[in-house]
């Protein structure tokens, strides 16, 4: 009914599941249960999503290969004037050569860019698992 706001937890499930039951290395466990229910705004949503997949691809390409337990966790809050998104997961971290600020990959570059896009920040934890955590500013109303 309101294409200006979207439900994000059902928004994440749905990218999320197809994308994570298509991994060559078995079974993902999605695990979406600290999304907030919120309705976030489609201009917010769209590269969010974007950033979502990009990180679930990449945990599939390259962290679940040989992984015994493949999870892949997204948190999210709102927290007033701005949303907190972590994503997470258990397989090979991100190798320590690898800075976000300076990404060769295509990928990576393209997870920045988004986030700076939408005013945000980004950092990333590598242990136990890896950790991405996006800070950005909710828009005005």
């Amino acid at each position: 009914e309101d294409n200006d706001r979207i439900d994000f937890r059902a928004y994440v499930h749905d990218l999320l599941s197809q994308l994570l039951t298509s991994s060559p290395y078995g079974l993902v466990d999605l695990d979406i249960a600290q999304v907030e229910p919120t309705h976030i705004e489609s201009e917010i949503a769209v590269p969010v999503g974007l950033i979502l997949n990009e990180i679930a691809t990449n945990a599939v390409k390259h962290a679940f290969n040989g992984a015994d337990v493949r999870r892949f966790a997204v948190r999210f809050s709102d927290r007033g004037t701005d949303y907190l998104l972590e994503v997470s997961n258990t397989g090979t971290p991100v190798p320590d050569a690898i800075v976000l600020e300076n990404a060769s990959g295509l990928g990576l570059q393209l997870v920045t860019g988004l986030v700076h896009q939408l005013n945000g920040s980004i950092d990333l934890s590598r242990r136990p698992n890896t950790v991405f955590t996006i800070r950005f500013p909710k828009p005005a109303e």
